[in-house]
């Protein structure tokens, strides 16, 4: 009989790299009703990892103020489901509650994911630059909407959403691909996230460097500013931390350094002088001022400050996707989590874990960190690259912990250790 690990791993790796072509597929005439295939099979890992935790006997502490963390924005999410339909918070379930449970079920049982990290990135890169390529190809030199976005954005009532053209350095003013989360930006800050972790690794294996060369392609076709930042902000942080890496001799740093310096300024001359800011910076302030700052102090919010809005349709969110995503889980949640990584950064200066974890552990941190700032502006924990996020916390919560074992488990070795003291 298959076990229920086996299911969920499976399910996992099938929906990380269905999403790596969900949005293309789905616009396809007569695909539309693959819009319903990952929640599905969401709301069915979900069941399962809740299963999974509740059949447990004994759960470690470590974990405790993560799993009051699931439950709370879970019963949040059923509720406004209660009050506003399903459909309404299908989104809230995909973004937010589908990853904390990933991030708990591979925490305690992360070894599939461990050593096919590498296999499921590289896998998911090369499809989803396929995709962004073929789009961006055939509509801006064979004029042709192999990928016609517009036509779905008009048949779901989402007429506000349009494409927009960006300058790229050699090839002057072109549209940009919409990518695989549906938003040049957010799709463009994937590619940086994917960038940066075969960067990391690029002398582990030679197909590596062809990896990173994908990646790279991504960022430049996907016209996105966020991702070229969040490219160099990624590398800052491969400099800060490549003590914990396969140590970089002075050499290699100083190339590295180079690159850093270089990669700034072009970001730089990129930003100001081929694109259009607008009154952009005006617009931030104003959205800040009058969809964050006045909701917090608005009295009559105080429930939904605490304990989250989910997707509430009343609520008016802002351009800063990471605050958005603070807003949906609410102070309370948000405290929780903060209280579970003091405990885990804790255990990680009291645990005694082998190189090879340590450095396993910063590279997915490194990315981790980057896929966030990435997140400031636009929302880019969405599927499928919160599922990717999700794998890496999921991993440094693994590597950190203590091995996981039934009260049971410990007594018996316990009595096995008394045993053996007095054989000897």
């Amino acid at each position: 009989m298959i076990s229920i690990n086996k299911v969920i791993n499976f399910l996992i790796y099938f929906l990380i790299i269905f999403g790596a072509g969900f949005r293309y597929l789905r616009i396809i005439p007569g695909l539309n009703s693959l819009n319903f295939i990952p929640y599905i099979i969401m709301l069915i890992i979900i069941l399962l990892i809740l299963k999974d935790i509740i059949s447990k006997r004994f759960i470690s502490s470590l974990f405790k103020e993560f799993l009051y963390s699931i439950y709370l924005i879970t019963i949040v999410g059923i509720l406004n489901s209660l009050i506003f339909g399903f459909l309404s918070q299908a989104q809230f379930f995909s973004d937010l509650v589908l990853p904390f449970f990933i991030v708990y079920y591979v925490g305690v049982n992360g070894e599939f994911i461990k050593k096919r990290l590498n296999n499921i990135f590289s896998l998911f890169l090369v499809i989803s630059l396929t995709l962004t390529s073929i789009e961006f190809y055939s509509t801006n030199f064979l004029n042709i909407n192999f990928f016609d976005f517009s036509n779905y954005w008009n048949s779901v009532n989402q007429t506000s959403f349009h494409s927009s053209v960006t300058n790229y350095l050699f090839l002057g003013p072109r549209i940009r691909p919409w990518g695989i989360l549906a938003m040049p930006q957010a799709s463009g800050s994937v590619f940086a996230f994917l960038a940066i972790y075969f960067l990391i690794i690029i002398k582990d294996k030679k197909i590596n460097i062809l990896y990173f060369i994908f990646s790279l392609s991504g960022i430049y076709i996907s016209g996105s500013r966020t991702a070229l930042f969040s490219l160099i902000f990624g590398i800052i942080l491969i400099l800060k931390f490549n003590r914990y890496l396969n140590p970089i001799k002075n050499k290699n740093k100083s190339i590295l350094s180079v690159i850093v310096i270089i990669g700034t300024l072009i970001g730089i001359f990129y930003s100001l002088l081929v694109q259009d800011f607008g009154n952009s910076q005006s617009h931030f302030i104003d959205d800040f001022v009058n969809k964050v700052f006045l909701y917090y102090l608005d009295i009559n919010n105080i429930l939904y400050v605490l304990f989250g809005v989910a997707d509430n349709p009343n609520i008016r969110f802002s351009e800063f996707g990471l605050i958005n995503n603070l807003m949906r889980i609410g102070l309370v949640c948000t405290f929780l989590m903060i209280v579970f990584f003091v405990k885990l950064i804790n255990r990680y200066y009291i645990t005694s874990n082998s190189f090879h974890h340590k450095k396993e552990s910063i590279v997915v941190f490194i990315i981790m960190i980057t896929f966030l700032f990435s997140g400031l502006h636009y929302n880019t924990i969405r599927y499928p690259s919160n599922l990717l996020i999700s794998l890496c916390l999921g991993i440094i919560i693994n590597n950190i912990r203590t091995p996981y074992l039934e009260p049971n488990n410990n007594n018996n070795n316990n009595n096995n250790n008394n045993n053996n003291n007095i054989k000897s």
